[in-house]
């Protein structure tokens, strides 16, 4: 094996399957040849063992003994191929190589893209729990808004009914208008804030089944969920983003509608 395939290709050899297997464990192979009788261990549990330790690694079995038991045994283990000793001419052994190492290198391309399927699969699992949770949350802050603004709209109410019952004494007591000024100012601040709850409501989460998605706002509030979703601030990653038409309507979309759609 040296003098035939040494000029071409690095080779390490083992003397037995216990070595062999630790020649494994410390670097990564593109072909091993095997023989089947060894010491200690039979090349069937060296293959075995070998592809606990590397799933990805092809085998080709040399043997003086190649009988029908013996190739039965072989094609559980999926070798490449099994050669009887001696071994066969150029063409069909140093010709054979470079496609076993090829099917090799292509079984490790594969598990690899297997695993980062594996990651890419998580991650999607990860963004959908992220996505509920953040429904789960908005929907909490608009039942909390619907509340905030029916009671300031009873803050409302009683202040004016306060004014009103202030409003003859005030213009004889000094003191009793300087309250009415505070219930002014009370009143203005609450009409403020039902402005802005308000307004919530007409923004394109104001209900989640019927509020229109307004472009820029859906795009912003979507670069914003993407960029937490694959944790852009960490990786450095930023979107640029030039607002266009203001309060442009998505038709036949709802904000929330619009935002599940584009984050992924």
């Amino acid at each position: 094996l040296r003098l035939r395939l040494g000029g071409a290709h690095e080779l390490v050899f083992a003397f037995d399957a216990a070595t062999g297997l630790e020649r494994l464990r410390e670097t990564r192979f593109d072909l091993c040849l095997a023989d089947l009788h060894m010491p200690r261990m039979d090349g069937f549990a060296f293959i075995e063992a070998a592809r606990q330790v590397d799933p990805a690694l092809g085998f080709v079995v040399l043997s003086a003994f190649d009988s029908a038991e013996n190739l039965r045994r072989t094609i559980p283990l999926q070798v490449y191929d099994f050669l009887s000793k001696p071994l066969p001419g150029k063409a069909d052994f140093e010709g054979r190589i470079p496609e076993w190492v090829a099917r090799t290198r292509q079984r490790r391309e594969d598990q690899e893209l297997a695993r980062q399927a594996g990651v890419v699969a998580g991650e999607r699992e990860a963004a959908l729990l992220e996505r509920d949770v953040e429904l789960v949350a908005s929907e909490t802050a608009r039942d909390a808004r619907r509340q905030t603004a029916g009671l300031l709209t009873t803050v409302h109410a009683q202040l004016l009914a306060s004014q009103a019952l202030l409003g003859t004494t005030a213009r004889a007591d000094p003191r009793a208008a300087q309250f009415t000024r505070r219930l002014e100012e009370a009143r203005r601040t609450a009409e403020a804030a039902m402005a802005v709850t308000e307004a919530f409501f007409d923004t394109g989460y104001g209900s989640r089944d019927t509020s229109p998605a307004v472009g820029d706002e859906g795009l912003r509030h979507a670069a914003g969920i993407a960029l937490r979703m694959c944790r852009g601030e960490e990786e450095g990653k930023a979107v640029e983003f030039t607002p266009g038409a203001a309060g442009l309507p998505v038709r036949g979309l709802s904000g929330v509608g619009f935002l599940l759609r584009l984050p992924p």
